[in-house]
């Protein structure tokens, strides 16, 4: 049982909630060197490796502000 966060109605028990994304905002990543570090199997050696990868960064979204709705609240924005 919660309240939707759209429409104020109390959902009864057992009804799934569904969260739906309201607001987004483009963010910019900085690069990160040595970021990724991991363990690289060699079949030819039959040792591990350690690896270090850098990561680039990039442009990408962020969530501003999401909300927790019932189903008819779900479909109507979607």
């Amino acid at each position: 049982m919660y309240k939707c966060q759209l429409c104020q109605a109390v959902v009864p028990p057992g009804t799934k909630s569904r969260t739906i994304v309201l607001e987004t905002r483009q963010v910019q990543f900085p690069p990160r060197f040595q970021a990724y570090h991991f363990n690289k199997f060699d079949p030819k050696k039959e040792k591990t490796k350690r690896e270090v990868r850098n990561d680039p960064g990039g442009i990408g979204t962020q969530i501003v502000r999401e909300a927790r709705v019932c189903e008819a609240c779900a479909l109507r924005e979607s």
